[in-house]
């Protein structure tokens, strides 16, 4: 073996080695994370600021309080625990297979007009995904100030990527009641004869403590969450150009008269207008 040559190939194990151990540095040290948990404050398109966080990326990670904020949301979680899963780590996804969170507030903020390229959540090369996560409280609030607030959240197969969040499973609980189940009437029987006696017998209640209820719970009262419901559904029909007419049949309007009036008060112009 030439002299050359094995310069090169110590230099090369040198190297391996170095890569080695600055990854074992990374992974399983808490500097480690605290070193990653500062390049993620800035990112293009998203802020993540981290407080009083302890543990190690390889194992187990807990902070106090994590704040994300995007052009289209700020999300507070406190008393965070989080358990990485390694494998997927290392392929660029940032794969986290269990996390509790104590209390977790979402404000959506007012957006302007959508810009030319599509919006993006996360950096081109990483995707997030989350096995299982439990919240002990969520509170909601809409860009328009509407208030909505639950007191546990339980869910799994969580995946976020640059352009889309799926969330195909997850349960609510609230003290309030069975007010899920009064909500799930709503989105499901919209377009027919849904009325107060319904769904107040389908979160099991009075028609009166229901009311009492649903408003504490969901910030307003079930007719108008209902009819909200509705004219949120029909602009989406609209702006796949279904004819007004249509739109209000698939909604729930016996004429097409009654949906125009309701839409206009609600949204401040004729669906016809919306749809231009």
């Amino acid at each position: 073996m030439s002299k050359r040559k094995g310069i090169g190939i110590v230099i090369l194990v040198a190297l391996l080695a170095l890569a080695l151990l600055a990854s074992r540095w990374l992974l399983f040290t808490e500097a480690g994370l605290q070193f990653v948990l500062a390049r993620i404050q800035h990112l293009a398109t998203v802020s993540i600021t981290t407080t009083d966080a302890r543990g190690t990326i390889a194992g187990s990670l807990d902070a106090r309080e994590i704040v994300i904020d995007h052009d289209a949301v700020h999300i507070v979680a406190r008393d965070v625990h989080l358990r990485p899963h390694l494998r997927r780590i290392l392929a660029q996804v940032a794969a986290i297979e269990e996390a509790t969170i104590g209390s977790l507030d979402v404000t959506l903020k007012s957006r302007p007009p959508q810009p030319e390229t599509p919006p993006h959540f996360l950096p081109r090369f990483l995707t997030l995904t989350l096995q299982r996560f439990s919240i002990g409280s969520l509170e909601l609030t809409l860009a328009d100030g509407q208030h909505f607030g639950v007191a546990k959240v339980e869910g799994g197969r969580l995946e976020l990527t640059r352009y889309r969040l799926q969330l195909p499973e997850y349960v609510v609980e609230d003290p309030s009641g069975r007010i899920a189940g009064a909500v799930k009437a709503i989105h499901t029987g919209f377009d027919g004869g849904l009325d107060l006696e319904t769904l107040a017998r389908c979160a099991g209640m009075s028609r009166s403590r229901f009311v009492e209820r649903f408003k504490r719970l969901v910030g307003t009262s079930p007719h108008n969450y209902l009819v909200n419901y509705r004219i949120g559904v029909a602009q989406q029909l609209l702006a796949k150009r279904l004819p007004v007419k249509t739109v209000a049949e698939r909604v729930g309007y016996e004429t097409t008269a009654a949906f125009v009036r309701k839409f206009k008060e609600i949204v401040g112009v004729s669906p016809g207008a919306w749809a231009k």
